[in-house]
């Protein structure tokens, strides 16, 4: 992806960002006689401010957005806050650069600079400031005459630097300000840092819990770990709070039903007594995990842990937790004295890979597909998150649910074929219809590094995704009726090569931030349809001329042919010099 195009999908995450906690909050009632357009404008810049707050200050949506006086004569500051917690004063420019690049203009940090240094003297300068200003003298007065005030002088735009001359003005001020002692900072709250705020914003929240161990160890090198006996109830109230967050660092979910699973529970209903020997245990990661007390006595004590995640015992947990929830009075009572082995380790800096590692290592229990570890890969972790940003789900991990297939939920596999399908190379078109789980055996190497990679984000596999969910559609129905033999065979077999097809006849243009929703909604509702009936009526025909469906090895056939590289490459060459 082009560095322009990137951008542009950045400013669409923050554009979402913005209106999802400050749309209703923002005061733009001195804007009443402008543009539509003109208080678009004025709310994304006065929310940016507010959001460096939010982010900065730890303060909540409300009271960043009431933090904001931009405006006539605001004096180049757009928002402050006194954070008396913090004892900081909080003085806020925001410039938002709608191309996601560039940084704002000298003549704005030198307004910034002045405003500044009008504000700590508010009492003799106020006639400088709008009325928004004079609302909040009192709060004003306060901030600059507390004792041991810090300054933060924020910078907030959605560009990638400020320039060499804007940096000097700023530094200017912060030695003015100091003066021999740290007293004022400048923060560059730039798109980077906006980026990363909104990402750490969406990320799961960490799990803290409380439990009691019995006949437990510990190991202090090269990793602090404890292990030990837990009951169940324990392990039920984990699940009952947190579900599938508890293996925000497995490869995959609860997955329901399996022979393993199936043999887990079996032993909870008939064999309670002998669980702890036949199960092969659980396996967490930790933050920080903490003994209470300083008794010596190893045979059972308290422990809190911070920021748990299981990596292996997915599966354990997902059936006891589904058992007590579905079972028998008689089965809870039984799950109540069950035991689990675990092993807890804390998460060290000498080893900044040890989760994958250990992941990787313990998960043996239930059979483990190529697919399962691509829950491991940080381009998956991106995209989950950059989804949660724009409101939807993306699932890539395996799990027991059934997923709905709509606007809002979106999943590895279908993702891995809409990705295959649009990349141009008809070899993974091959692979997805074929043997889709060689496209995720080894998430270092091509082919998976050439389909999942920085290039791809949550917008442009949104829109691939739905063309492919599209053609799927009119393939469907298409195959619903009484249909030739020859037609059938296609979108039996060729259905995926439909689809690149369809990827080889569309701009990739379409895809990316620059095609706004609507123009591609447009494309996806009227020009696909008509695209994918001439597709297929072109290599239908292609077949009829090349094949005779009344031949005993037909099927076959039609197989080695949506196998061939060079058969489907001349076929795709034919079809688009004959329906563009």
């Amino acid at each position: 992806m082009s560095d322009k195009n990137l951008a542009l999908f950045h400013m669409g995450q923050i554009g979402l960002e913005l209106e999802n906690l400050f749309l209703n909050l923002i005061d733009l009632e001195d804007l009443k006689k402008k543009k539509k357009n003109q208080k678009q404008e004025a709310f994304r810049s006065r929310a940016l401010a507010a959001y460096a707050l939010f982010i900065l200050a730890d303060v909540s949506p409300k009271t960043a957005a009431e933090a904001v006086v931009d405006g006539y004569n605001d004096n180049g500051i757009d928002a402050f806050l006194f954070n008396k917690a913090q004892n900081t004063l909080y003085l806020v420019q925001a410039k938002y650069i709608r191309s996601g690049s560039g940084s704002p203009k000298s003549n704005d940090m030198k307004s910034f600079k002045d405003g500044i240094l009008d504000f700590l003297n508010f009492k003799n300068k106020r006639d400088r400031f709008n009325y928004k200003f004079e609302f909040r003298e009192e709060e004003i007065e306060t901030a600059t005459r507390s004792m041991g005030l810090k300054i933060k002088v924020v910078i907030a735009y959605t560009g990638s630097k400020l320039s060499a001359h804007s940096r000097n003005t700023l530094n200017d001020l912060i030695q003015h300000l100091n003066d021999g002692q740290e007293i004022a900072v400048v923060e560059d709250f730039n798109l980077d840092v906006i980026r990363s705020a909104i990402l750490k914003r969406h990320s799961p929240q960490k799990i803290n819990v409380d439990f009691e161990l019995y006949d437990w160890g510990r190991i202090d090198e090269p990793h602090q770990a404890f292990y030990g006996r837990i009951y169940a109830e324990d392990i039920v109230h984990w699940w009952l709070q947190h579900k599938s967050q508890l293996f925000d660092k497995n490869i995959r979910d609860f997955i329901g039903n399996s022979t393993a699973n199936e043999d887990i529970i079996n032993t909870i209903e008939t064999e309670p007594e002998m669980f702890w020997y036949f199960n092969n245990g659980i396996t967490a990661l930790c933050d920080t995990i903490t003994k209470a007390g300083a008794r010596p006595d190893r045979t059972d004590g308290q422990f809190s842990v911070k920021g748990i995640s299981i990596v292996n015992g997915a599966q354990t947990i997902g059936c006891i937790g589904y058992l007590y929830q579905n079972g028998s009075p008689e089965v809870r009572e039984k799950i109540k004295y069950i035991t689990i082995q675990i092993k807890l380790i804390a998460l060290s800096s000498i080893d900044s890979n040890l989760d994958s590692k250990v992941t990787r290592a313990t998960n043996t229990q239930n059979r483990v597909e190529s697919r399962d570890f691509i829950a491991l890969d940080s381009e998956q972790e991106r995209l989950g998150k950059e989804f949660r940003v724009i409101g939807k789900s993306y699932h890539y991990k395996r799990t027991a649910e059934t997923l709905p297939r709509d606007n809002n939920n979106y999943e590895l596999e279908e993702a891995t074929v809409a990705l295959a399908c649009s990349s141009r190379d008809v070899k993974l078109t091959i692979l997805a219809k074929q043997e889709i789980s060689r496209l995720w055996d080894d998430p270092s190497k091509k082919p998976y590094i050439a389909l999942f990679n920085s290039s791809v984000n949550s917008s442009n596999l949104v829109r691939r995704i739905e063309v492919k969910r599209k053609v799927e559609e009119i393939i469907k129905d298409k195959a619903a009726y009484d249909i030739p033999k020859t037609l059938y065979s296609l979108l039996n077999y060729g259905n995926l090569f439909i689809l690149y097809l369809i990827f080889c006849q569309s701009d990739s243009a379409l895809f990316e931030e620059k095609t706004s929703k609507r123009n591609f909604e447009s494309y996806l509702d009227s020009t696909i349809s008509e695209m994918t009936d001439k597709t297929i009526a072109y290599v239908d025909q292609y077949m009829k001329d090349n094949y005779n469906p009344e031949e005993t090895i037909w099927n076959l056939k039609v197989w080695n042919l949506f196998r061939s590289p060079n058969n489907l490459n001349k076929i795709k060459d034919l079809c688009l010099s004959n329906t563009q």
